[in-house]
C-alpha cells in the first residue's frame, strides 16, 4: 500500500518511545515477557522502516521551474472549438493547435483564423466567445477575477460573477472593467477603433482620455487621441444571434443542476446533453454517459496528458469530458457501467485527472480512482489528496489500493514514445475503437513487481506540451503583427483594476471622466430591444440591440441594410487610414430604418 513516510515515521516514533518507556518498572516474570514482546517488536519495525523510504524520485521539471500545478488552473477552458483554432501557451512558447477542454493559464494566447469560432467558459458560468479573425490572451487570473486582452477581432461576453468576481477586457486603446452581471461585445476594428456594446447590464469604459459608464443598450466607439462617441443600438447580427442560441443551450435549466454541487451547477448543460442520472447503492445520485459506444470506452481514454503549468493534465476530447475528469471520482457497476460520483459539497477541488498512475521503464498505466481514494499529486487537491512537494511515497505494495484495477479494460498501458508523442492513441471519437492497452505489455501492470507508483518521471518536451496531433495549414496561422504582440510587455503596463473609479492606464490614481459625445440628432434612449439569456435559461430583455459589424452583410428593418456613420470620431472622407484603397469606409449609423 501507499503510505507518507512523514506519517510513518511518526507513527513509529511514538510507538517507539511507549514502548521503551514500558520496559522499565516491571518486576515479574510476566513482565519480562513483556519487556522481551516489545523489544522484538521495536526490532521488527527497525527492520520494516527502510522499506518504507524506498521513494519516488524528484518530480520531472520544466524549463519554468517547480512542477506545481497553478491553484487557478481550473478557472478557464476552452468549451467549444469550430475551426482550425490555435494556442499560444507560456509552456510552449510557439503556437500550436488548440484542443477542446484544454485549461488556460496567465500568459496564454489564442488565435481563431477565418471560418472559426470559440468559447471559454470562466468558472462558474461566464463566458468569452471570439468570431473568426479574432486574437485574445490570457493576461491574469487572480481570485474570482479574469482580465483579457483582445489584440483584434470580434469578442462576446456574458458575464455572471461568483461573489466578488470581475473581469477585465483590454484592447489596444481602452479597458473595460465589468462587476455585475451584463452581456456586452468589444470589437477592435483594422482601423484602430475599439467598439464596446452593452447589451445588458453596465459596464465602466476607459480610455487614456478618462473612464465613464456605459449601460445597456448603446455603443461606445473609441479611438487613441479622439473623443469617445455615443450611439443607440441597432438590430443584431448574425453573430449576437449564434451568441443568444449558445446561452439558451448553456444556460438551459435541467435535471443535472438538482445532483451537483453549487460549484459545479455551470457545467450541468455537459451532464444533461450527454448522459443520465441514475441512483445506485452506496453512492446515491450518479451520473453515467450515454454518447459512448465503443465496449473498450473507460475514463481518461479519450485524450491526452499535456504538460500543462508544471503538471500533466488530462486534455479529454469529449465535448463534456471537463468536469468528469477534473472533479469527482469513478466506479463500476456490471448493471450500469461506469459512473461518475460528484464530489461532495464542501469538497469541490479541480485536480489535473484523478488517477492512480504506476510506471515502469518502457511503459506507463493509469486507472480512474474511485471515491474516497487517494490522490497523489503535486498540490493540494481536497481531502483525499497527498501532496508530494511535502510527502514521499513507497513502492512496496499497490496491488489492492485501488478497486477499479479489478474491473475489465478499466486499465490503460502505453509506451513511453506514445505518451510523449501521442501518435496512435486516444484520438479517436468516442465511437471508434481506442488502443487502450499496448499489445507488448503482458499482465496487469498494477500487480507487477517491476512497477512504481506515481505520476511518470517523462521529461516536459516540446510534444508533451501540445494537447492535439493535428497539421494546420501555412494560410490559417496568425498574421505577423499578431505573432509579434508582446503579451508579456502589455501585462506590464496593463494592471487588473478591481476598483471602477481607478485608472488602469495610471494605476492608484483615479480616473478623470471621459468626455463623451452623442450624435447630434440622435437619441440614444431609443434602439430596438431584443432578448438576452442569463443562468439557469431566464430571459430578460436588454436595451436596444446592436449594429451589425464593419463589412457584414445583414440587413435591418426594411430589408435596407444598417449604416453607421462614425462622423468626426475618426479620420475625415477621403483621409488615408491603411483601409479599403487607402480610403477611410464612410459608414453611416441610423437605427437600421429604411433609407
Amino acid at each position: 500500500m501507499f503510505f507518507p513516510v512523514k506519517q510513518n515515521k511518526d507513527r513509529l516514533t511514538k510507538y517507539f518511545f511507549h514502548a521503551i518507556k514500558g520496559l522499565d518498572g516491571i518486576p515479574t516474570q510476566k513482565g519480562e515477557e513483556m519487556k522481551i514482546g516489545r523489544l522484538i517488536s521495536i526490532w521488527l519495525a527497525l527492520m520494516v522502516l527502510p522499506a518504507l523510504v524506498f521513494s519516488q524520485p524528484p518530480a520531472p521539471r520544466s524549463g519554468a521551474g517547480a512542477p506545481s500545478p497553478s491553484s487557478t488552473l481550473g478557472n478557464l477552458r476552452l468549451s467549444l472549438l469550430e475551426g482550425d483554432i490555435q494556442i499560444k501557451t507560456v509552456d510552449l512558447g510557439d503556437w500550436a493547435p488548440a484542443s477542446i477542454n484544454i485549461p488556460l493559464k496567465e500568459g496564454d494566447e489564442l488565435w481563431v483564423p477565418e471560418a472559426g469560432r470559440l468559447e471559454i467558459q470562466v468558472m462558474p458560468a461566464t463566458y468569452v466567445r471570439l468570431d473568426q479573425g479574432s486574437s485574445l490572451a490570457v493576461m491574469r487570473v487572480d481570485k474570482g477575477a479574469e482580465q483579457v486582452y483582445l489584440t483584434q477581432g470580434h469578442a462576446y461576453i456574458n458575464f455572471n460573477p461568483g461573489r466578488g468576481g470581475m473581469v477585465q477586457v483590454d484592447t489596444p486603446v481602452s479597458s473595460i472593467q465589468v462587476f455585475n452581471r451584463a452581456v456586452f461585445r468589444v470589437e477592435v476594428t483594422e482601423q484602430g477603433y475599439t467598439d464596446v456594446s452593452t447589451l445588458d447590464g453596465t459596464v465602466y469604459v476607459e480610455s487614456k482620455g478618462g473612464k465613464t459608464t456605459l449601460e445597456g443598450g448603446n455603443m461606445l466607439s473609441l479611438k487613441e487621441e479622439t473623443d469617445a462617441e455615443l450611439v443607440p443600438l441597432g438590430p443584431a447580427d448574425d453573430w449576437e444571434n449564434w451568441n443568444v442560441e449558445r446561452d439558451k443551450r448553456v444556460f438551459a435549466r435541467r435535471e443535472s443542476s438538482r445532483y451537483l454541487p453549487e460549484d459545479l451547477r455551470g457545467y450541468a448543460s455537459d451532464f444533461d446533453n450527454n448522459g443520465k442520472w441514475v441512483h445506485v447503492k452506496d453512492y446515491g445520485q450518479v451520473w453515467t454517459p450515454t454518447v459512448v459506444v465503443a465496449a473498450e470506452w473507460a475514463p481518461y481514454r479519450v485524450g491526452r496528458w499535456t504538460w500543462v503549468g508544471g503538471d500533466y493534465v488530462w486534455v479529454s476530447y469529449e465535448p463534456w469530458g471537463w468536469a468528469p475528469h477534473h472533479y469527482g471520482r469513478w466506479a463500476f457497476v456490471a448493471a450500469i457501467g461506469w459512473f461518475w460520483v460528484p464530489p461532495p459539497i464542501g469538497a469541490v477541488y479541480w485536480g489535473p485527472g484523478y488517477v492512480g498512475w504506476v510506471h515502469t521503464p518502457s511503459h506507463v498505466a493509469w486507472v480512474p480512482l474511485a471515491p474516497r481514494e487517494i490522490y497523489y499529486g503535486y498540490g493540494y487537491f481536497g481531502p483525499h489528496s497527498i501532496n508530494l512537494h511535502h510527502h514521499r511515497i513507497d513502492s512496496i505494495r499497490i496491488t489492492n489500493i485501488y478497486r477499479n484495477v479489478h474491473v475489465h479494460n478499466s486499465v490503460t498501458i502505453i509506451n513511453n514514445n506514445t505518451f510523449i508523442h501521442g501518435h496512435g492513441w486516444g484520438h479517436r471519437l468516442p465511437d471508434s475503437p481506442l488502443r487502450y492497452t499496448d499489445a507488448s505489455f503482458r499482465g496487469n501492470p498494477f500487480r507487477d513487481h517491476r512497477i512504481h507508483p506515481g505520476r511518470p518521471l517523462i521529461k516536459a518536451e516540446r510534444s508533451t506540451m501540445i494537447s492535439i496531433n493535428r497539421e494546420i495549414s501555412i494560410n490559417r496561422l496568425p498574421p505577423q503583427r499578431i505573432r509579434e504582440t508582446n503579451i508579456t510587455r502589455i501585462r506590464e503596463t496593463r494592471q487588473i483594476v478591481r476598483d471602477r473609479n481607478v485608472s488602469a492606464f495610471s494605476p492608484g490614481v483615479t480616473a478623470r471622466p471621459l468626455n463623451v459625445r452623442a450624435r447630434e440628432g440622435v437619441d440614444v434612449r431609443k434602439g430596438v430591444e431584443r432578448k438576452v439569456v442569463g443562468p439557469g435559461g431566464d430571459t430578460r430583455i436588454g436595451g436596444p440591440g446592436i449594429r451589425p459589424r464593419e463589412g457584414v452583410k445583414t440587413r435591418g428593418p426594411g430589408g435596407v441594410r444598417e449604416k453607421i456613420d462614425r462622423g468626426p470620431v475618426g479620420p475625415r472622407e477621403g483621409e488615408k487610414s491603411g483601409g479599403p484603397g487607402g480610403v477611410r469606409e464612410k459608414i453611416d449609423r441610423g437605427l437600421g430604418g429604411p433609407e
